[in-house]
């Protein structure tokens, strides 16, 4: 019973945070037409320059933001491997990270939870889960 009542109090978080995230979200205004260059970033301070880890059920993907605006996603999954480099503009103060994949054309963009300097809990517009992020 009381993991039953762990996972409904962990989901209404969850369900919370996502709720306040989309809110906050739908408040910001969207340049997403412009390729961005290198170097729109917060710089060397940012604490989320550096390797990033998301574990799922069947891999996971590694993360590594460089402090020029760059960076690359490198996914394992199923003995399957991806990369993707991307540029990047990360936002501290809208806890948002706009992803541009450089070989796709395309936005992404993520909004998270700073937990600690180490752990993010993000959510992006196509995923209803939330995915958490630790810094390695």
């Amino acid at each position: 019973m009381a993991h039953l009542f762990k996972f409904r109090y962990l989901h209404f978080i969850a369900v919370l945070l996502f709720s306040f995230m989309s809110i906050s979200f739908v408040a910001c205004s969207s340049d997403d037409d412009e390729e961005p260059t290198k170097g729109q970033t917060s710089g060397t301070n940012d604490f989320l320059v550096g390797k990033w880890k998301y574990q799922f059920s069947t891999g996971f993907v590694y993360y590594t933001f460089k402090a020029d605006g760059t960076g690359s996603e490198v996914e394992y999954d199923e003995g399957y491997v991806d990369t993707d480099e991307f540029l990047y503009i990360h936002n501290p103060q809208e806890c948002t990270i706009k992803f541009y994949d450089i070989e796709d054309e395309d936005w992404d963009v993520v909004s998270y939870v700073k937990v600690s300097e180490t752990k993010l809990i993000t959510f992006e517009d196509d995923h209803d889960e939330p995915e958490e992020w630790i810094k390695q």
